[in-house]
C-alpha cells in the first residue's frame, strides 16, 4: 500500500528546525559565557596577595614631653617593600599643654614615611614609630610646637599596601581603645 507510508518524509522534515534550535541555544550559551567572563574579569591576571605579618603595637598614652607615641613592630611574617607601604593617620590632634580644650587637627608630614624609618623593607623586629615629629598642624603647616603635645586618643592609624595603580589594601589598622 503505497499511500499509507506518508509519515517518514514528515519526520525527516522536522529534523532541520530541531538542529537549528539546538545550534542557536549553543551559540547563545557560548556568547553569554564569553560576555560574563569579560565583565567579571575572569581570566585576568590574579592580583598580588597582600603581605601577611604579625605585629606588636605599643601605645604610650602619656602627654608628657612631646605627646603620645605609637610603635608598630613587625614581629614575624612576610617582609614588606616600604615603597609600597603608606601610613594613613586620621583623628590625631595637637593639644595645648595649658588648655586641653585647645585642639588642632594634624596631618602626617610628607617626610614621615615607612621607608624613611626602616629603609627599603620592613622586616621582622623593625619598628615604625609614630610620634609628634611625624606631624604638622594642618592649619599652619608647621610642626607641633613645644607648648603642645600629640594626642592619638581619637586617632585611627592604617598601614596601607599599594603596590600598583589599581590595587590597595589596608594591612594594619589601629584604633585607640577607650
Amino acid at each position: 500500500m503505497p499511500g499509507i507510508d506518508r509519515g517518514i518524509p514528515g519526520d525527516q522534515r522536522a529534523v532541520g528546525p530541531v538542529i537549528g534550535v539546538v545550534l542557536l541555544v549553543a551559540i547563545v550559551t557560548v556568547l553569554a559565557a564569553a560576555v560574563g567572563a569579560f565583565v567579571t574579569g575572569f581570566g585576568d591576571e590574579t592580583k598580588d596577595p597582600a603581605p601577611q605579618f604579625a605585629t606588636s603595637v605599643e601605645y604610650n598614652r602619656s602627654p608628657a614631653v612631646g605627646g603620645q607615641i605609637l610603635e608598630i613592630t613587625h614581629a614575624s611574617g612576610d617582609r614588606l617593600a616600604t615603597a609600597d607601604a603608606h601610613l594613613v593617620v586620621t583623628g590625631a590632634a595637637s593639644v595645648s599643654k595649658s588648655n586641653p580644650n585647645d585642639r588642632r587637627a594634624v596631618a602626617l608630614e610628607p617626610s614621615a614615611s615607612v621607608e624613611s624609618q626602616v629603609g627599603t623593607h620592613l622586616t621582622a623586629s623593625e619598628t615604625i614609630r609614630i610620634d609628634e615629629t611625624a606631624f604638622e598642624e594642618r592649619a599652619t603647616g608647621s610642626p607641633i610646637g613645644p607648648n603642645r603635645y600629640l594626642d592619638l586618643s581619637d586617632a585611627v592609624v592604617r598601614l596601607v599596601w599599594h603596590p600598583g595603580s589599581e590595587q590597595s589594601r589596608t594591612i594594619l589598622k589601629w584604633e585607640h581603645e577607650a
